[in-house]
């Protein structure tokens, strides 16, 4: 993928993340642990969109702890919102999701780069 059309993603899709998690009749439905598992996924992908955007040796580590950082902040702007509710554990869900995903990307990506003859 492009490292602007990553960036652009990466943008729209934090923003929309964003404006839904402080919408008091989006929270998405708790049973079963469902919400956890959303969490993760979307903080893990806009952390994998992040690591693909920034142009910087240490760009996993940026996302990682920049996704974080907008995790924390929007769990403590949803403590302020009438019907809803910011939780440390919708938080660990994100991080735990952003480090698993960053993870699962950069093997792949090592993996892709070991198989792919170098450019002549």
């Amino acid at each position: 993928m492009d490292r602007r059309l990553a960036g652009v993603l990466l943008a729209i899709l934090a923003i929309a993340l964003l404006w839904a998690g402080l919408q008091p009749r989006l929270a998405p439905p708790s049973a079963y642990g469902i919400d956890k598992i959303l969490h993760a996924g979307a903080f893990g992908f806009l952390a994998v969109l992040g690591t693909i955007a920034l142009r910087h040796k240490l760009a996993p580590f940026l996302s990682m702890a920049g996704i974080a950082v907008v995790g924390a902040l929007l769990e403590v702007a949803q403590g302020q919102v009438k019907g809803r509710v910011g939780s440390l554990e919708d938080w660990v869900a994100d991080a735990v999701g952003i480090v698993l995903s960053v993870a699962a990307f950069q093997a792949l990506r090592a993996h892709a780069r070991r198989r792919l003859p170098a450019a002549a």
